[in-house]
């Protein structure tokens, strides 16, 4: 699904594909962390799950990791940032206590650190090819370089190529200011659990206020730059 689709219709294609092997949700704004957790309940011969230019809570992948204990290839696809500076392990250390039988795994501009990359390669021990590029909070060199070389059979770096890369690749470095500890950028929506601060498609990030509490309550209903 490619920029539609509704919690509905990820719904219906759960009742209807009881063996759905693979799913990719691209811009999918509406769809909602609880849904796709819904989802992966049934769909438990899932082995491809594909996310891009969408976030995914790590309460929804934990679920869904545990849902699709046959989950091989995982696709996180955002675009890359070198500011604002945010650094957040909580995908990647829900990756590795909860998807341990991954072979394939692409976190491209994921805000991931060597504590969640550790975590990763100490957790999917079956892990055969990372892609980490643009994940610019990565400092590979010494033994995590060494072990990544040594264990897998193909790994991409973060400053590694991009011209192969389907989607628009270009780095952007606004500088955006966001709360303290926030482990999300702009361009972080659409797949949020219950509990992750709502995505506004009006939201001014110029007159953003931190002590303002925002209504998460608000549809998934606009393109974010409508």
């Amino acid at each position: 699904m490619d920029d539609f689709g509704s919690d509905e219709l990820l719904a219906h294609i759960a009742d209807m594909s009881g063996e759905l092997r693979c799913l990719r949700l691209v811009s999918c704004h509406q769809v909602r962390g609880e849904a796709l957790f819904a989802m992966a309940k049934k769909a438990v011969m899932l082995e491809e799950l594909e996310i891009c230019h969408c976030s995914l809570s790590e309460d929804t992948l934990i679920g869904v990791g545990n849902a699709c204990p046959q989950l091989k290839s995982l696709w996180l696809h955002r675009r890359g940032y070198r500011w604002p500076h945010i650094e957040c392990d909580n995908e990647a250390l829900a990756i590795a206590g909860n998807v341990p039988e991954l072979r394939h795994l692409h976190l491209f501009g994921n805000k991931l650190t060597n504590v969640g990359l550790k975590a990763i390669l100490d957790g999917c021990l079956h892990l055969e090819s990372l892609d980490l590029r643009q994940c610019f909070n990565i400092n590979l060199e010494g033994d995590l370089l060494k072990s990544c070389r040594d264990r897998l059979i193909k790994v991409k770096l973060p400053n590694d190529s991009t011209d192969d890369c389907e989607f628009d690749a270009a780095i952007d470095d606004r500088s955006y200011e966001f709360p303290e500890g926030s482990c999300y950028s702009e361009l972080d929506h659409g797949i949020f659990s219950d509990d992750d601060f709502g995505y506004n498609p009006s939201f001014d990030f110029d007159q953003y206020d931190p002590d303002l509490i925002y209504d998460n309550e608000l549809p998934f209903d606009q393109d974010y730059y409508g």
